[in-house]
């Protein structure tokens, strides 16, 4: 089978829709070496997080021309052409708004309709152009796939898609599930980074949805004694997370940190003394089952997306009660871990092998 990917996010965004990408094409590969994968992208800047896709040879990278948008929402279906494709993913809500010749299957990955539903956080034209690149996909796609039941149900209530939607979850990233990165102990961790004395993380994206402000003010009030530095782990600017913390008096106690590879975020998530991710809505929760697949006490906000995502691991709070997160952040780092084995249940249903089989079922189904 050839199939070809929308690959813009997977080589340029270093989180989230990037991340997601990275993770499903590598297992692919990895998984079903026979196929060839074609990578559709503008051009980029190579990293460690590109090197996989531009070194094996079952993958080929197709750099698209100018005017970069143009090719990728409109010529692509003639780029692609001489490739012979079998399949064409979107992998981050967005298909080509010119049909692909009847022979090749159009497949779209919806990851949330947040802009709907939550209109307060994006602009008038964001959201007006997240709802047609949303409306043309779900039109033009042969199969759509949601990564959530609760993103699922959002397609049918703001789009009422007649079409049938299957749910495919993300993949949990094999590296923090095996727990094969953990080069160093926790107490050569701590010392090398200056976090002896434990840490509350927090990994993903900052600022407005993801309700950094109440988590910051759910900080402040953690009493000095159980007090712990906040590190946050993300690729987006801090300028604001400063601001706010300086409004609460607790900037000395904030951790940023860019650029985390892989392995040193295995081992932030490894030796952490509580994750918290208090986002107020979310099409999946990530950082959630990454933060259980290391037993790490998980705390996050009450949400149907995180409760797929997390199950009955992590301990839930209202989004919107500072009092109550500070309360859980001052208590639950003196619980006990819960042990890996109660997580294996949940954390199977994520298994790259499982999920990578889900996607060729739907690839070549008729």
């Amino acid at each position: 089978m050839v199939i070809g990917f929308d690959a813009k996010r997977l080589f340029h965004n270093k989180s989230g829709l990037g991340a997601y990408s990275r993770s499903l094409v590598k297992f692919l590969v990895s998984h079903y070496p026979d196929n060839t994968y074609h990578l559709f992208t503008p051009p980029y800047i190579k990293n460690k997080s590109t090197e996989f896709f531009e070194k094996n040879d079952k993958v080929l990278i197709y750099i698209i021309p100018r005017p970069f948008w143009l090719w990728r929402s409109v010529l692509l279906p003639f780029l692609t052409k001489g490739f012979e494709l079998s399949v064409f993913h979107g992998l981050s809500g967005e298909l080509p708004w010119v049909l692909f010749p009847r022979k090749v299957k159009s497949v779209v990955t919806i990851h949330d309709v947040i802009f709907e539903s939550h209109p307060e956080f994006y602009s008038f034209w964001n959201r007006w152009f997240y709802k047609i690149k949303t409306l043309r996909s779900i039109k033009n796609a042969d199969e759509i796939i949601a990564i959530s039941r609760f993103t699922k149900s959002q397609v049918l209530e703001y789009f009422n898609s007649q079409k049938e939607i299957q749910i495919v979850s993300p993949p949990l990233n094999e590296l923090y599930a095996a727990h094969k990165t953990r080069h160093l102990k926790e107490s050569e961790f701590k010392a090398l980074y200056n976090l002896r004395n434990g840490y509350f993380l927090h990994v993903g994206s900052i600022g407005g949805r993801k309700n950094t402000d109440v988590l910051l003010k759910a900080f402040a009030n953690v009493p000095h004694k159980r007090k712990k530095k906040l590190v946050f782990i993300s690729n987006e600017s801090f300028e604001n997370v400063y601001a706010t913390a300086k409004k609460y008096d607790v900037e000395d106690w904030i951790r940023v940190e860019k650029g985390v590879d892989d392995k040193t975020l295995s081992l932030y998530y490894s030796f952490c003394s509580v994750l918290v991710y208090p986002s107020i809505i979310e099409g999946f929760g990530l950082p959630i089952l990454e933060g259980i697949a290391h037993g790490a006490r998980v705390i996050c906000s009450d949400t149907l997306a995180h409760r797929e995502a997390g199950g009955e691991m992590p301990v839930y709070f209202d989004s919107s009660d500072y009092k109550e997160l500070s309360t859980l952040l001052s208590s639950l780092s003196y619980h006990e871990r819960k042990s890996e084995k109660a997580a294996l249940s949940h954390l199977n249903t994520f298994n790259p092998s499982i999920i990578c089989g889900e996607l060729m079922r739907i690839y070549a189904q008729k």
